[in-house]
């Protein structure tokens, strides 16, 4: 198995990627953290206003029974 000495695209920190990662496109981050950070600013922050959704939906008064569409 061949590896390609990399830098990470978020972090600049010197890596090894596969060479059968980097034909398929990938291999440019160091780690999955690495990469989640460069994609949460990609996409704007829409993990995060998710998790803040999330926090609300718990302030949310709940009855506790599961949902069921009528029409399934």
């Amino acid at each position: 198995m061949s590896k390609i000495n990399r830098k990470c695209k978020n972090c600049k920190s010197p890596f090894q990627a596969k060479a059968s990662d980097m034909k398929r496109g990938w291999g440019k981050f160091c780690s999955k953290s690495c990469k989640a950070i460069e994609q949460e600013k990609r996409t704007n922050g829409q993990y995060r206003r998710y998790l803040e959704d999330e926090a609300d939906s718990e302030l949310r008064p709940c009855t506790g029974q599961p949902f069921y569409d009528e029409d399934f």
